[in-house]
């Protein structure tokens, strides 16, 4: 049989193969229904999206109606996007067997997959189709032949399986013979868990569709050796035939060929035993490829670290390892490296994402992979440097998950990862607490103060497990746990107090993680935030200069909350008088009235909401004088800026309406008479607008202008009133307004008064046009 890609089908009906047979040296069926449940979800997703799309084909514009054609077409093309990749099945045969191909890699997914086929048969009452399909000389097409236990209990099985009969009755099922037999329990369990699955289809017709992709878009890729070698003659046979081998599979026979002949078979069963367990863990992966492939990556980089030969460019270049892999690994590292991915990896349910993280991070972006990777080789190599019982293991994973939150490492992880993996070259003893470096850039007396508590005090250790892990709080702490227990007012002595550190916890997400579903930078993205911190502290830092002058922010791109707000010595306040189970936005709402001081600047940023909501950056040029502030409406000088006088002035209502911002300096209000009530209507025809200029210190233009005026009753009134005809056919006159010594609230409250009066003049001489 040729070396190729095949369905399951047309592997298991080939007319040269008779029966795979699993020798005698490979292990058990191990599979349970938890990895048959990831292999099931899969590929049933697969199917479900098949089933549920149609395509129409044309030729030259037209649609093909050749049934047999289109179908065939269809079909093909059903294929190539929906089926699934199972990956690599490795079979030699003996010549004094024909027939006979004995499985060196696959047996757990063969038999997997032949239970399945197995239970959609008997499902669908088509037995007889199975067995005409599936055995060949009265045989079936899988066999064991691992122990004559599982031998003879697998004939037992199908037997009474095809013909209905309950096979625990039948005189020849030892339970007490099967009860220790791994491959005997894990065919009952898993064909029992198939069947229920299956069972969950009503619809024959959907039960035979399911058959269908089964047998047809179930793909493996089958190298058959003709030989019962693993190791280079693999490697020779494969190329020597222009079959593309991947780097995974010339390094696969590179491996095992350096090991000695009593070790090849072992090597190979090692081989596969990882294989089985990237599948299992594969996630949204087709197959055990990319994590099996990124396992002897990392691999090659830890040992690339034990040979001194570690550099940052490593950590993003795989094709330059490719060649070192070849030369440097084998068998006994990988076996050592797995077991200690194992070890960091699946060390506690509690906390899964530790583990899904490691899997999924490869569908993130690039800087979220080196991040994420951070948490993971240094703890990956400490463990493969000094293999620590499991307390050290956590201790030292928990130092390594906390400073991958920290700022030098969110900035910089790719510098980060290898510095990482140098404090671990340079420890002497796998417990921190012997360490005699309390002092660099990863491990200080803070770090070690925590683990040494975290050792006499298992509460302390289990909070700082919580904390640690919650990454989302993370985002804003930034590792910095010192900030924290300073906040709580806590010391790392055995009277640590963790319920008031969770008190303090809880206050800190109500008042930047408001919404637990949005992500923590839309949170910290609230203008309500702002505004509330403002009513106890100024927490403004210059961000430059600009053509009005030097600008400020208040924390433009959210990294600035730690040092600028929970880092300042004001910020206690906010905890003091954090009202409990209430909102940010009550929290606010009652803060507000008590900040009153009219000549603070922070004053028309709290109670004026547009103030704010107008910096989308939080960007804002200060001044001495209150109303020349100018609110920077994106991050550089545009036409959307706005003085803080003109955006504040837009919250003072004027008849039915409020003034709108036009550039920099102006705020305008167009006016219609309408049932002799004056009302606000913009862009009207003939147009009467007020135009406030401002002008600095407290100067206003108040300016009255027509436009498109054609009655010529009001032109002649507007003469005798001083209006005076501009160059832009309007109609214009000018008043003005200063400022006095009070507040700006004050003197806006004074202008709107002065714009009323002016509007109300223009009504009583019939001034205003009337609306149309």
């Amino acid at each position: 049989m040729k070396t190729g890609k095949y369905s399951l089908r047309e592997l298991l009906t080939h007319n040269e193969i008779e029966q795979f047979l699993i020798p005698e040296l490979q292990r058990d069926y191990v599979w349970s229904p938890n990895e048959i449940e990831k292999v099931w979800n899969s590929f049933f997703k697969k199917f479900l999206n098949k089933t549920t799309s149609n395509i129409i084909i044309f030729e030259n514009d037209k649609q093909i109606e050749h049934s047999s054609v289109s179908s065939y077409l269809e079909k093909t093309y059903h294929i190539l996007i929906s089926k699934t990749k199972m990956g690599f099945v490795y079979a030699y045969h003996d010549k004094e067997m024909p027939g006979k191909f004995f499985l060196i890699d696959g047996q757990q997914r063969l038999t997997s997959f032949y239970l399945i086929l197995l239970a959609i048969y008997v499902k669908a009452e088509i037995q007889d189709k199975f067995i005409k399909n599936y055995y060949e000389n009265n045989l079936p097409k899988i066999d064991y032949k691992v122990r004559e236990s599982a031998f003879e209990f697998l004939r037992l099985f199908l037997d009474d399986t095809l013909a209905g009969r309950n096979f625990t009755e039948n005189k020849n099922y030892f339970s007490q013979a099967y009860k220790n037999d791994k491959t005997v329990n894990n065919i009952i369990k898993n064909y029992d868990y198939i069947y229920n699955q299956i069972n969950k289809i009503s619809e024959k017709e959907e039960l035979f569709r399911l058959l269908d992709y089964v047998e047809n878009y179930i793909e493996f890729n089958y190298f058959d050796t003709k030989l019962s070698d693993q190791g280079e003659s693999l490697y020779l046979y494969m190329n020597s035939r222009g079959f593309h081998l991947s780097h995974q599979e010339k390094l696969r026979a590179s491996l095992i060929e350096k090991e000695p002949k009593e070790k090849k078979k072992n090597a190979g069963k090692l081989w596969e035993d990882w294989q089985d367990f990237f599948f299992e863990y594969r996630y949204d992966n087709e197959n055990a490829d990319k994590g099996f492939e990124e396992f002897l990556y990392f691999s090659s980089l830890l040992k690339k670290q034990e040979l001194g030969k570690l550099s940052a460019s490593d950590l993003n270049n795989f094709e330059n390892l490719k060649d070192f892999q070849i030369q440097y690994l084998d068998i006994a590292f990988l076996k050592k490296s797995f077991s200690s991915l194992k070890a960091m990896l699946l060390w506690d349910s509690q906390v899964k994402h530790y583990e899904e993280d490691y899997f999924l991070r490869i569908k993130s972006d690039q800087v979220y992979i080196f991040r994420t990777l951070f948490r993971y080789l240094p703890v990956w190599y400490y463990h493969l440097k000094f293999s620590p019982d499991s307390e050290k293991l956590l201790y030292f994973r928990l130092f390594i998950v906390n400073q991958s939150h920290t700022r030098k490492v969110v900035d910089d992880p790719t510098v980060n990862i290898i510095n990482a993996l140098a404090f671990v070259e340079n420890l002497e003893d796998a417990d921190l607490l012997k360490s005699e470096t309390k002092e660099n850039s990863f491990y200080n007396a803070h770090e070690f103060e925590k683990l040494d508590l975290s050792n006499k005090n298992p509460v302390f250790l289990k909070f700082v497990e919580k904390l640690y892990f919650d990454y989302k709080f993370q985002e804003l702490l930034e590792g910095r746990s010192d900030i924290l227990f300073e906040l709580a007012k806590i010391s790392l002595d055995a009277q640590f107090d963790v319920d008031q550190v969770e008190k303090i916890i809880l206050v800190l997400k109500n008042i930047f993680i408001s919404s637990e579903n949005t992500s923590l930078e839309r949170n910290l993205n609230s203008k309500i935030l702002r505004r509330y911190i403002l009513t106890y502290f100024d927490f403004n830092s210059l961000s430059g200069g600009s053509n009005y002058g030097e600008k400020y922010n208040l924390i433009k791109d959210n990294r600035g909350w730690l040092s600028r707000v929970l880092g300042n010595n004001n910020f206690t306040g906010v905890l003091d008088q954090w009202t409990g189970n209430v909102s940010l936005q009550d929290n606010f709402l009652i803060k507000k009235p008590l900040f009153n001081n009219e000549f603070d600047w922070r004053y028309y940023f709290i109670h004026y909401a547009n103030v704010l909501n107008h910096c989308e950056n939080n960007h804002f040029i200060k001044n001495e004088n209150i109303a020349d502030i100018i609110l920077i409406n994106k991050e550089k000088q545009t036409a959307g800026d706005s003085y803080l006088a003109v955006k504040v002035f837009e919250n003072f209502g004027i008849c039915n309406g409020y003034f709108r911002q036009h550039q920099l300096r102006t705020a305008y209000l167009d006016v219609v008479i309408l049932d002799d009530q004056i009302l606000v209507f913009f862009d009207e025809i003939p147009r009467l607008t007020i135009d406030l200029v401002y002008q600095e210190k407290g100067s206003w233009y108040l300016e009255v202008f027509y436009k498109d005026l054609a009655d010529d009753a009001i032109l002649d009134v507007l003469k005798w009133e001083g209006y005076i005809k501009q160059d832009d056919k309007k109609w214009r006159k000018t008043n003005f307004y200063i400022h006095n010594e009070n507040s700006l609230q004050d003197n806006l409250v004074v202008l709107r008064d002065k714009v009323k009066d002016v509007i109300n003049d223009l009504k009583s001489k019939d001034l205003i046009p009337v609306k149309k």
